[in-house]
């Protein structure tokens, strides 16, 4: 399994850096969010909601919130099929995170997103040339 701190660590470095954890609710990620250590990290929170999907409505909150960041500065990094669509619907560039362990990299791939990575250093290397560039 890989540490989701080291990647952190080095996106904290250089970006703002939201979660959207849409599988839980607002008490359940706190708790995560807590065992593993991760709270520092994000500057913005959005979970899910027993009512439904919200991951659209997720991540126009985060883009309202940072009102003097346009689209095209955001990158919504995940591991799902439904990060890529929720993106596109948004209209943010969307990485995909193929090294985490329930992602599966051919469906991913198949949905087009702006980049795909199968190990977290590949992604890490992607970071730094396009803070340089």
């Amino acid at each position: 399994m890989n540490r989701p701190n080291k990647g952190l660590f080095i996106l904290q470095a250089f970006y703002n850096i939201f979660i959207i954890d849409t599988g839980k609710g607002k008490h359940s990620t706190e708790i995560s969010l807590r065992h593993f250590s991760l709270t520092k990290y994000f500057s913005i929170i959005e979970t899910g909601s027993p009512s439904g999907p919200r991951k659209v409505q997720g991540i126009e909150s985060v883009l309202h919130q940072w009102s003097d960041i346009h689209k095209s500065e955001v990158v919504y990094i995940g591991d799902a099929p439904s990060d890529i669509t929720a993106c596109r619907q948004v209209g943010i560039p969307v990485v995909a995170a193929a090294w985490a362990d329930s992602a599966e990299p051919k469906i991913l791939q198949a949905m087009r997103p702006d980049a795909l990575f199968l190990n977290i250093e590949d992604f890490r290397i992607w970071l730094y040339i396009a803070r340089c560039t």
